[in-house]
């Protein structure tokens, strides 16, 4: 082997080791991949107490229907919102403007457990968004009829939330490219801002494909609910 052919696979080598480094799953003492656990269990506390969502579905891609959601009270430790119309559907109902909206907010929800302690996360160092570096968590699941990839961009230090993006695939229900942008508030807790989806919905007879815009704000704590003896 001549000299040319020993550098190459030297670096090579070389590479492929750097690249294992940078690519390692998180152990169970992983002090950042912690960090960032409990700081989604600590956001999970907080619920907005405003949810203003913009909407536009295939057939009318150019014309926005948009709801606002108001937080009203709390059901067993779970927020209830009151939900109207902005730009109401043509000729369509309040309860299916709701419906729409619940109906949004289930296919939202499928990332809300987002970092998942149950599953295995690969950990990306210096990871650069929006001109600043992170570090990047992946994470997947599959089985029958579902499947989600994840990436998750945490601070390198504290563990805090800045941008979360998933593909999630249901049978027979829906496909989605969900965007999430966090911000850390005054008191540090890392707080979903906005969410852009694509949605494309598989059910059947009522497939059709959606693009939204949710923001929330004016955030308020969950109430303490009573512990059994």
């Amino acid at each position: 082997m001549n000299v040319y052919v020993k550098l190459v696979t030297l670096i090579f080598r070389l590479g492929f080791a750097i690249l294992l480094l940078l690519s390692l799953p998180a152990r169970a003492d992983d002090t950042l991949w912690n960090k960032t656990l409990a700081q989604a269990k600590a956001s999970k506390q907080f619920v907005p107490g405003d949810i203003d969502i913009a909407v536009t579905f295939g057939r009318d891609p150019l014309t926005p229907k948009r709801f606002r959601s108001h937080l009203t009270g709390w059901e067993n430790g779970n927020p209830v919102y009151s939900t109207t119309e902005v730009n109401p559907l043509p000729g369509a109902s309040q309860d299916r403007g709701k419906s729409i909206v619940t109906m949004i907010n289930a296919i939202v929800e499928i990332t809300g457990e987002l970092p998942d302690p149950q599953l295995k996360a690969l950990r990306l160092e210096g990871q650069v968004i929006d001109g600043k570096s992170w570090t990047e968590f992946q994470q997947s699941e599959t089985g029958i009829g579902k499947k989600l990839v994840a990436k998750i961009w945490v601070h390198p230090e504290t563990g805090c939330l800045h941008q979360v993006d998933a593909n999630t695939h249901a049978a027979l229900q829906a496909d989605a490219r969900i965007h999430i942008s966090y911000m850390a508030d005054a008191t540090g807790r890392c707080l979903p801002q906005q969410i852009d989806a694509d949605i494309d919905l598989l059910i059947p007879f009522k497939k059709t494909k959606m693009k939204l815009t949710q923001t929330s704000s004016n955030w308020v704590e969950r109430p303490q609910t009573p512990k059994s003896r």
